[in-house]
């Protein structure tokens, strides 16, 4: 990923521009089989000197010339929008559910858009090739599958971040926590402070760790229980 990122930093350092970009590594095809290539996203400008320079619309349209794939997208009014579509995209897993059509002990029906005919085909494989497929894409502890380059990169990011949040005239939100009982309301629907017996609202007085799913449904039976 360095390498390929590299290019365009260096590509930018010759317009005296630092840019901020990042790289996301996807090893998966639309059937799930193994196709390892990535994404690099990169700024339209970066920090000069004296400020924020954009890259003009001739030196970006020469590279069209290039046997890249290159799209520049227009700027958003919605942040929230930017953010949420890039994590689907860098983070989505080797297969969404909805492509997911039938499934029983034996075999597995997904559905996935063939790149020749721009329509999408169904397919219909053994519930071993399927979790084959699956657990390949799974990368190994640690990995980075995301990394991030040039104004974004962590070692400077805390310096370059506020000039940039000055230059265009923003203003960093205050930090809100979430707590667990809000996360988990919010991810699944399910408020673990919930009394299964009364309904009424627990109060956190025991951490249990190392334990099964069965085993913990025992501890909150056992808790909810106490009087």
């Amino acid at each position: 990923m360095k390498a390929a990122v590299d290019t365009l930093l260096r590509f930018a350092k010759k317009k005296s521009i630092t840019i901020g970009a990042f790289a996301a590594l996807h090893t998966n095809g639309r059937q799930m089989t193994w196709n390892m290539h990535m994404h690099v996203s990169a700024t339209m400008g970066g920090l000069v000197n004296d400020g924020y320079k954009n890259i003009t619309k001739e030196t970006l349209t020469a590279q069209y010339e290039r046997p890249w794939i290159v799209h520049f997208e227009k700027p958003t009014k919605d942040y929230k929008h930017t953010i949420a579509y890039i994590g689907r995209y860098t983070k989505k897993p080797p297969i969404a559910m909805s492509k997911i059509k039938y499934f029983d002990s034996k075999k597995v029906t997904f559905e996935f858009l063939n790149h020749r005919t721009k329509k999408y085909n169904k397919t219909t494989i053994t519930i071993d090739e399927f979790f084959d497929r699956f657990i390949q894409h799974i990368p190994e502890k640690f990995f980075r599958m995301t990394r991030y380059y040039g104004l974004f990169a962590n070692a400077v990011r805390g310096k370059t971040l506020p000039k940039l949040f000055k230059i265009f005239n923003q203003q960093l939100k205050d930090v809100t926590l979430t707590t667990l009982q809000q996360l988990s309301i919010f991810s699944f629907g399910y408020d673990p402070f919930k009394c299964i017996l009364c309904g009424n609202q627990m109060v956190a007085s025991t951490l249990v760790t190392g334990k099964r799913i069965g085993q913990l449904i025992v501890c909150h039976e056992q808790l909810a229980s106490r009087k």
